[in-house]
């Protein structure tokens, strides 16, 4: 072999297995998850709104600094949190 050549890999577990194993791993089924409960969605729900609060302060400060563009992400952030926390709070009236 040739120096500074690296050795090809031989054996079930080169090039094709190799892929082959990586794409069983993505494809492999997931855990199951526990159906959401309305107290759990409802946790969720404060906490997005409490950050929603928080971000929407950052927005306010940033406004008044020369930073306008932070001010502009930031209320986007706090527009996309009443968002979720809509949609949270809908799935959490539909499990009744």
């Amino acid at each position: 072999m040739p120096v500074g050549a690296a050795a090809r890999p031989s054996g079930p577990r080169s090039g094709r297995a190799r892929r082959a194993a990586g794409r069983a791993a993505r494809l492999a089924p997931m855990a199951p998850v526990d159906a959401p409960s309305s107290a759990a969605l409802s946790a969720l729900s404060n906490q997005v709104a409490d950050l929603g609060r928080e971000v929407g302060q950052l927005a306010e400060a940033s406004d008044r600094t020369p930073t306008e563009s932070v001010a502009a992400a930031l209320y986007d952030a706090e527009r996309a949190l009443r968002s979720a926390r809509r949609g949270l709070e809908r799935a959490t009236r539909a499990l009744g």
